[in-house]
């Protein structure tokens, strides 16, 4: 079994990320079946997110970057798109949005991302989960693993950079463990 170790992003860890995040970067003429980010941040807004988000989290295989996670709480500041904006008008606080997640290729299909997830989720009980896919171009890999660890669909915007997404949510684990017990 990899051991895979997820520990909070450092400012030595910020050129690693930003290395997978362009490694992992859309290509206007290709998506890969694996999965691919479509957001465009510099070294400095990932020095900035490290600063605001609630989680920005570095997985380690053997001591390498294998990923990392990028989430924001809904009362932190931090990028505000499309999706931010309509999760604010209709939920809640708090709750908490994963604005990236990103596996080196090298590392796919190893449990990088559900390490990831398992730690934010394990950290935030009592948050509800939000995550925006992009749609199109399709993205098969992504859709299906958070459906896979509990997300649903809740609908589908137009979004500032003209990319379609779905907006996924995933119940608090908290009201999972009340449902267990039948309460």
């Amino acid at each position: 079994m990899t051991r895979i170790c997820i520990t909070p992003a450092a400012v030595t860890d910020l050129p690693d990320i930003v290395a997978l995040a362009d490694a992992r970067r859309l290509a206007p003429d290709s998506a890969s079946s694996d999965g691919f980010l479509v957001s465009d941040f510099s070294h400095a807004d990932y020095v900035n997110f490290q600063q605001q988000a609630r989680h920005l989290l570095v997985a380690r295989i053997d001591s390498k970057p294998a990923g990392f996670l990028l989430a924001f709480g809904s009362e932190d500041s931090g990028p505000c798109s499309t999706a931010d904006r309509w999760l604010t008008e209709r939920f809640e606080s708090p709750f908490l949005t994963i604005k990236q997640v990103c596996v080196d290729q090298r590392f796919t299909r190893q449990g990088v991302a559900s390490r990831l997830y398992e730690f934010v989720l394990q950290a935030n009980p009592q948050r509800r989960l939000f995550a925006a896919i992009v749609l199109a171009p399709p993205n098969p890999s992504s859709v299906k693993f958070h459906e896979r660890l509990g997300f649903g669909k809740l609908c589908e915007i137009d979004a500032d950079d003209g990319l379609r997404r779905g907006v996924w949510s995933r119940e608090p684990l908290a009201s999972e463990s009340v449902q267990e017990s039948g309460q």
